[in-house]
């Protein structure tokens, strides 16, 4: 059986970027020659061309993203090419081949539904095949403020798929985005203005990050569980920290199903629950 087999932690200081941790976190799973595709690699992909066959897709075509490289003063060369564009979240629509591996890499946050997202992924890979999704720790960036997102947020979202999960995405992001992370104030009187809220229900893009974790709980609070109702075809392997980097890797496996309830924590205290003992005078 699959099960979910490691929680690491990396030590800080310990790798040059953030593309050696997740190298390192995805070598053991991944055979060199497979057939990979990767999400949006940009100027770095995960594996290179001559490790694994790699396609990718991406928002963006490969001259617009080349013109992004020289707006940055990078190598427009560089781009790694850009086999689909795929203006939506359902790369099935463009995407028939099945592969080895799917990688993506501060992605799957942003997405309006995380579930079905997934589900997605899973149509193109083989079984077996391994999904590799790298996540920010909310708690190292503008996020920390805001509560994690919850296994029932997900399962609505899923069962609901015509609820406009956009708008609550956009209001959160508006009312604890942490402003200093930009140099602002965190000023409440402008940051709550009913109005300003209102507003922002309509003003999702495609850089909200619409759902967060964090690396202690998103396997057994998160993905095991959606795992174990059979809501999604895979099984959790391994999740890795790096707090150097402030993202942890996630490792799946397709096809399997042998997630169970052992693997859950499901009826624990929320993350951001006060022990009672705390609330005690004595």
């Amino acid at each position: 059986m699959v099960k979910i087999v490691e929680y690491v932690a990396m030590n800080d200081g310990e790798y040059g970027s953030p593309l050696d941790f997740r190298r390192e976190a995805l070598a053991p799973y991944l055979m060199l020659g497979s057939d990979c595709l990767e999400v949006g690699p940009f100027l770095s992909p995960t594996m290179s061309p001559l490790e694994v066959n790699l396609k990718t897709v991406d928002y963006y075509s490969t001259e617009d993203l080349r013109q992004q490289a020289l707006n940055i003063g990078r190598n427009p060369n560089d781009v790694i090419h850009v086999d689909y564009v795929c203006k939506t979240e359902k790369y099935t629509d463009y995407i028939e081949q099945k592969f080895d591996a799917v990688i993506a890499n501060h992605v799957a946050e942003h997405v309006i539904d995380f579930v079905q997202y997934l589900i997605m992924l899973r149509a193109i890979l083989k079984k077996n095949g391994l999904l590799f999704l790298v996540f920010p720790d909310k708690r190292y960036g503008f996020d920390s403020f805001r509560q994690d997102t919850t296994l029932s947020h997900l399962i609505y979202e899923y069962l609901n798929p015509d609820s406009d999960g956009d708008k609550l995405h956009s209001l959160e992001t508006e009312m604890y985005y942490d402003m200093t992370y930009a140099g602002g104030v965190n000023d409440p009187v402008r940051r709550l203005d009913i109005e300003s809220l209102r507003i922002s229900l309509d003003k999702w893009h495609p850089g909200v990050h619409s759902h967060v974790f964090q690396f202690e709980t998103i396997g057994k609070r998160i993905l095991a569980p959606l795992c174990a109702m059979k809501i999604i075809d895979f099984d959790v392997v391994s999740v890795t920290m790096s707090h150097q980097f402030g993202e942890f890797a996630v490792v799946l496996t397709a096809g399997n199903q042998d997630t169970d309830w052992s693997d859950c924590e499901i009826y624990s205290p929320a993350t951001d629950t006060i022990p009672v003992k705390a609330l005690r005078n004595d």
